[in-house]
């Protein structure tokens, strides 16, 4: 990024573990980006003001979860400058997880109420590995919590991708 100059020719941009600054760098520089695929870091760094980038309308958001999922907080940062949004895609990665630990998640739910108001379409993949036990009964209230917390007010879908093992290399 520190090579990186300002350019409205960019639309499309995917790329591997930015943190909060690198994302508001490349926001700045690129203020005709439309797509924005990127891995967060897990770092708790905290930018006080990042200017409102207008054209951003697809944001796919991929971070690892070690322990628990990332707090509201954390993806504040992150959308808090895209009031524009009409997609927002993440994909959480969590390693050796209790499912239980997801019947009282809220899904960025009040996040989105706050910062989204134009989201359009909202999808959650959840890639779990090393899940400790399976129960349907506990999968089937996750998914009934994700839609009772987004209640139709955009399209929106979990997708759960769990697996007891973790994946090989």
């Amino acid at each position: 990024i520190p090579n990186l100059t300002q350019t409205t020719q960019l639309c499309i941009l995917k790329m591997d573990n930015i943190d909060l600054l690198a994302y508001r760098h490349i926001l700045i520089l690129c203020p005709n980006l439309y797509l924005f695929q990127f891995t967060m870091l897990n770092q708790h760094e905290e930018l006080h003001y990042i200017e409102p980038h207008l054209n951003l309308k697809k944001i796919i958001i991929k971070f690892q979860s070690l322990i628990k999922s990332i707090s509201d907080c954390a993806m504040s940062h992150y959308l808090s400058c895209v009031p524009n949004l009409e997609q927002f895609i993440v994909h959480e990665i969590n390693f050796d997880v209790n499912i239980k630990e997801y019947l009282d998640y809220n899904w960025f739910a009040s996040l989105i109420d706050k910062q989204l108001p134009l989201l359009r379409q909202f999808k959650y993949y959840l890639h779990a590995y090393g899940i400790k036990q399976n129960n349907d009964n506990i999968i089937n209230r996750i998914e009934a919590n994700f839609k009772q917390i987004h209640n139709k007010k955009y399209q929106s879908r979990l997708i759960l991708k769990l697996l007891h093992s973790f994946p090989s290399d």
